[in-house]
């Protein structure tokens, strides 16, 4: 309702209360729906570009069962070639995912509060993946809340309670005169790629989104003779697909800058072992404990070995390196589209790059076994 209800402002210029307000956005956006499909193929990223054609698809269903079931019964044949034509909602579309609030399921369009730029805050300096605590997606609420006229302080309003005033609490100082920035939020590239066509230079939430691993396909599993047991081990700490191919999308994992995450040794721990290892781990009670039970003392190395072929193999696929990616950020001229793929490409292939070195260095001080 919102994007047709912001259509309709725009439709009625100087008669609209948010006229004001209207004329200030932006006309054009730069954002993956509207971009062309060779600026996608930039990311080199199968699963991350399926994600942005799958989102222009979606957008133009919408925008054809808006029309069929809801604008054509209410609308003019001129209506429907202007003021709400698809040129028009996807404007709507893009000033909501740009500018409206999120929270707690409920988009929230608030004139003037969304115009603040993203950047860190000291919070998002200061934060590390080792001594996070709590729910992700909470920063956001903290400095965006709801008064109600009794003075009640809500994060989502309903009801009898949409008569309310906005409030955005400063994350930062600021000194008069200068531009006011805010922080997004503890969100990672992936969001600000798909709906805000931007990626940070730097943010300390960045992830490798893991959607595929080796031994987790349909060709691998027919030919594990203890397939099942296997994948059951893995299931049993979300490890593996659950429903491959069908469910691609699937996110085994989140891997971060700098940290050799414990669920990517396991995994390739679980990987290594014999079907007698696989039966007698199959109840261990922590991640942790998949270690210390397999029979081979050199299953960490191992493992820790299979994670620098694994992540050298993926930065393979990649036509260029991390140095290359460093360079062409460097050239003039380049579009928003183009900038963003290009960031995104980078600070995926530092993640991996940090993991891989980090594989590699514990795989050469860990202890060996004796003979």
């Amino acid at each position: 309702m919102l994007t047709t209800y912001l259509l309709m402002q725009r439709a009625l210029k100087e008669d609209s209360e948010f006229y004001r307000w209207i004329t200030v956005l932006p006309k054009k956006f730069d954002v993956p729906v509207l971009w062309s499909d060779d600026v996608i193929r930039r990311i080199e990223m199968p699963q991350t570009e399926s994600r942005l054609h799958n989102m222009r698809w979606q957008m133009q269903q919408e925008y054809e069962k808006l029309k069929t079931n809801f604008w054509a019964q209410h609308l003019s044949a001129e209506d429907l070639q202007k003021p709400y034509s698809y040129r028009r909602f996807l404007w709507a579309k893009q000033v909501l995912s740009t500018r409206a609030w999120n929270m707690q399921g409920r988009q929230y369009l608030v004139p003037v509060a969304g115009m603040f730029n993203h950047a860190p805050d000291q919070e998002d300096y200061d934060f590390r993946w080792e001594t996070a605590t709590g729910a992700r997606s909470q920063k956001f609420l903290t400095y965006h809340k709801f008064e109600t006229p009794s003075g009640r302080l809500v994060q989502a309003p309903r009801g009898a309670e949409l008569d309310t005033l906005a409030i955005v609490l400063a994350d930062r100082s600021c000194k008069a005169g200068e531009q006011m920035f805010e922080s997004y939020g503890d969100n990672d590239n992936a969001i600000y790629l798909d709906y805000h066509g931007f990626v940070p230079q730097w943010n300390p939430y960045e992830c490798f989104r893991v959607h595929r691993l080796p031994f987790d396909t349909v060709q691998d599993w027919n030919a594990d003779p203890v397939a099942a047991d296997r994948r059951a081990l893995l299931r049993r700490f979300q490890l593996s697909n659950p429903h491959p191919p069908a469910n691609a999308g699937y996110q085994i994992m989140c891997l971060h800058e700098g940290e050799l995450s414990l669920r990517l040794l396991a995994y390739f721990l679980v990987g290594r072992m014999s079907g007698a290892e696989v039966s007698q781990c199959r109840h261990v009670p922590t991640l942790a404990a998949l270690e210390t039970c397999s029979s081979d003392k050199d299953a960490a190395a191992k493992a820790h070995r299979d994670i620098v072929r694994w992540i050298s193999r993926e930065l393979k696929r990649f036509s260029t390196t991390l140095q290359d990616d460093a360079e062409l950020l460097k050239a003039e001229g380049l579009s928003g589209g183009e900038r963003a793929t290009l960031q995104f490409r980078y600070t995926q292939k530092q993640i991996l790059s940090s993991i891989r070195d980090l594989a590699h260095d514990k795989s050469k001080h860990l202890p060996k076994a004796r003979a």
